[in-house]
């Protein structure tokens, strides 16, 4: 073994250079491969782990002032066998009292003020994670702490004062019928003394969900409770088996509140599902970006690796000769290279440990409970491994070929691959000689010394190509859904005031019906019922001034009593579909056709796509003839013509602006699109990266190309080639290579843009369908031969000045 470790000691001070530049490749791969694949991990797991280290509830249960008439219901919900902690809160109607004017609170600008009732919300269920500071003393009522959106809107951090002023009781009218309030009740000077992470805090991410959340303490609640606007106590249970004990608390609750409907149960399995559905596309996309990086990796490093050992198998005749047997060459190859993987393998765990804290991403960075840097043991030691075995094995087969070649197929020149039909065909319709020189550069692959990587250069570049199209195609289909309101549901303009059953003018507010700027709008009652024993949310349309409905996206909407459209994944869900009938309760029972498939929430937040079921009016009195019953909104579509910021202002300000000002809201994504937007980039990221990795494949073509073809290009400057026709002659190999893989990649990547979106799109329920960027993707062939012919102009200068006698002489 002694010859062995000579000649890789030899082989390493001789090629020490380019060893380190490889070693550097595969650190740089391999820790991005196991940045996203760690990543995906930790984006898949990070609201289920906040969950656990926040002590979350598993139900939030509502009573209403039910609880008022039954002193002793929570009393009775604690020692349920099923209750493992439980802890109240009551929220005030606070707004900021910062900056040159007064701050309105409406549904849609507001920030969530949990008061803790009983000292147990808040420090011992739903237990915030405090992110810098400490947490408030219980005992003391001028402290806050604030979630990190609110903290960052306000630009303050710990030690920091805020100004509040609540609203009255009064207010609460007004402000629920949609106007904007200005709070006028006590003003309250308070010190932040944390910023906290809840996992509420991952649910401000629509205009409905508020500007953020803040924990006052049980102090501030027994000395201002009386004073301030606020709701009813809500308590939050934490069950001894999670979501597994649900079933049985509800029955638990129906039995101790007599089946009262002013008592419900909302699940945090419920609350949660859009929010895992967001962070598992996101993981599933970086998942699929580590998939792609590793394969574009492992073609580029390939190349490297085989050009390496080939150049270290130059005096293999000589070893040959000297009798040194297979197995110790192939050893002394891969000895300096099996060195190459484990430093590389060490660099990138060094990298992944390094960049960890990019991750996770999306929605799933607001639900980290531990963000900064993570050493992930199993996941470095598993991408330790496989750099190792991945690129040894890669090594090792290139090695053993050339270790056992015989000494002629690796000393002699080489025979010319047969030439390509398209070259034949080239020089038939009179191309330059410069050209058919740069298409058989780049087609015809050659063997021994002579060899160049053609084809899995092609392979390279080509996956770069098809990332590039299929990011390209996701990118338009996503902009044009943001773009289109009608896409995601919003087949109107605006959402605005507030419709009582009980009184008759409020169907027909004045500030609709005699305003110029609305063509026509549609009175919404929002109602949760039961669909074949599930509990959905349904809006009940009036038509009365219109027929304004969400979008549709297969079908048509409902038009008389018998009839209801569902979302698509409601249909899917309960395993329905269109035509068949279905039986809706809410007090009492009817049978309703399906008629339609939606794309939006039947709900007034409007905060998911294609959930819920549409009626009429009068489909919805046929279950439910109770007035009081549900939320009232105005779906209002323009007139034709109207400007849109006039028609946005006339809703605002009714009445010439004499009225108090109207909370409108205006067309916005729903939570799953907004989740589908935060994944949009990746695609850019995965073929910016490939792009780059076959720009250095190309980039290695051409150097090796230059390099093991000296002989031909010293021939052709003997037959009368200038510098400038051989430098355009390397110009047509990279504008070939360039073209052909363009010519495969394309369609395949636009292919592949495609059937990604519409797989994404089908699983949040809309009817987008993708779109093909025919502008973006005629650039991006423009550019990927502009990059080929600025990638080839250093290697053509290079391959320019090569001197015919000396190499020649040398061959």
């Amino acid at each position: 073994m002694t010859a062995v470790w000579v000649l890789a000691r030899a082989r390493l001070r001789a090629r020490w250079r380019a060893l380190l530049g490889l070693t550097l490749l595969v650190g740089v791969a391999s820790g991005a491969v196991m940045v996203a694949a760690i990543g995906a991990r930790r984006t898949a797991t990070a609201y289920p782990r906040l969950l656990e280290a926040t002590s979350a509830e598993d139900v939030r249960l509502r009573a209403g002032g039910w609880v008022q008439d039954h002193p002793g219901f929570y009393g009775e919900l604690l020692i349920l066998p099923q209750v493992s902690d439980m802890g109240l809160a009551s929220f005030a109607l606070l707004a900021p009292d910062m900056g040159p004017g007064p701050r309105v609170f409406s549904i849609s600008q507001n920030i969530v003020s949990a008061m803790s009732v009983d000292g147990r919300f808040g420090w011992t269920v739903n237990r915030p994670l405090i992110l810098a500071g400490r947490r408030p003393d219980p005992d003391r009522a001028d402290e806050v702490a604030l979630s990190e959106a609110l903290a960052r809107s306000w630009g303050v951090r710990p030690g920091d004062t805020v100004r509040l002023r609540a609203l009255t009781e009064q207010q609460i009218g007004p402000f629920e019928g949609g106007e904007l309030v200005v709070p006028a009740g006590p003003r309250f000077t308070l010190r932040v003394v944390a910023i906290q992470r809840l996992p509420d805090d991952v649910f401000v991410t629509s205009q409905l969900a508020g500007e953020g959340f803040m924990l006052l303490t049980p102090a501030f609640y027994r000395a201002n409770m009386e004073r301030i606007a606020n709701y009813p106590a809500e308590v939050s249970v934490r069950l001894r088996r999670g979501q597994a004990d649900v079933e049985a608390f509800t029955a638990a609750v129906q039995r101790l509140s007599g089946n009262s409907t002013l008592v419900g149960l909302i699940s945090r399995e419920g609350l949660a599902t859009n929010v895992e559905q967001a962070t598992q596309a996101e993981s599933v996309a970086l998942g699929l970006f580590a998939v792609l990086a590793a394969l574009a990796a492992l073609v580029m490093i390939g190349q490297t690796l085989a050009r390496e050992l080939f150049l270290a198998s130059t005096d293999d005749v000589t070893l040959r000769a000297l009798g040194m047997s297979d197995a110790r060459r192939f050893a002394a190859m891969t000895l300096p290279v099996g060195l190459v993987a484990v430093v590389g393998g060490l660099a990138g765990v060094g990298l992944a440990i390094v960049a960890s804290p990019l991750t996770p991403i999306g929605l799933a960075r607001r639900a980290e409970p531990t963000p900064g840097p993570v050493v992930h043991l199993a996941g470095l030691g598993i991408g330790l491994a496989a750099t190792m075995v991945l690129v040894g094995g890669l090594a090792a087969v290139s090695a053993w070929r050339l270790a056992r070649a015989r000494p002629e197929a690796t000393s002699a020149t080489g025979r010319a691959g047969a030439s390509s039909g398209l070259v034949g065909r080239a020089a038939r319709a009179g191309l330059s000689p410069s050209s058919l020189a740069g298409l058989r550069m780049a087609l015809e692959q050659r063997r021994g010394p002579t060899t160049v990587p053609v084809r899995t250069t092609l392979v390279g570049i080509t996956a770069g190509i098809v990332a590039l199209a299929a990011a390209l195609t996701f990118t338009a289909s996503l902009d044009h859904l943001l773009r289109t309101p009608s896409l995601y549901g919003w087949n109107f303009d605006a959402v605005t005031g507030k419709w009582d059953l009980r009184d008759a003018l409020s169907r027909e507010p004045p500030a609709l019906t005699s305003n110029p700027n609305v063509g026509e709008f549609s009175a919404v009652r929002f109602q949760q019922i039961q669909l074949d024993g599930t509990a959905i949310y349904s809006a009940a349309i009036d038509t009365t001034h219109g027929q304004v409905f969400p979008s549709m996206v297969e079908g048509r909407e409902p038009r008389g009593p018998t009839e209801v459209a569902l979302g698509t994944r409601t249909l899917r869900q309960l395993g329905l579909r269109l035509g068949q009938t279905v039986e809706l309760k809410d007090g009492r029972p009817a049978t309703m056709r399906i008629v339609g498939r939606s794309a939006a929430l039947a709900g007034e937040t409007l905060t998911a796509a294609a959930t819920g079921g549409i009626l009429t009016l009068e489909g919805l009195r046929r279950l439910d003839p109770d007035p009081d019953a549900g939320y009232g909104v105005f779906y209002v579509r323009y007139a034709p013509g109207a400007d849109r910021a006039v028609a946005l202002r006339s809703l605002q300000r009714p009445a010439g602006g004499a009225g108090a000002e109207q909370d409108v809201q205006v067309p916005w994504p729903p939570t799953d699109v907004q989740n589908l937007g935060r994944v949009g980039g990746l695609p850019g990221v995965l073929a910016g990266l490939l792009g780059l990795l076959a720009a250095s494949a190309l980039a290695h073509l051409l150097v090796t190309s230059i390099r093991q073809r000296r002989r031909d290009l010293a021939v052709l400057k003997t037959l009368g080639f200038v510098r400038s026709q051989v430098s355009a002659a390397v110009a047509w190999q990279a504008t070939t290579v360039a073209v052909v893989a363009l010519a495969v990649g394309m369609p395949l990547g636009v292919a592949l843009g495609r059937w990604t979106w519409s797989l994404l799109v089908d699983r949040i329920g809309l009817g987008a369908e993708p779109v093909i960027p025919g502008p973006a993707l005629l650039v991006g062939v423009v550019g990927t031969v502009l990059l080929a012919n600025l990638v080839a102009a250093w290697p053509g200068r290079v391959a320019a000045r090569t001197r015919p006698a000396v190499t020649l002489r040398s061959e």
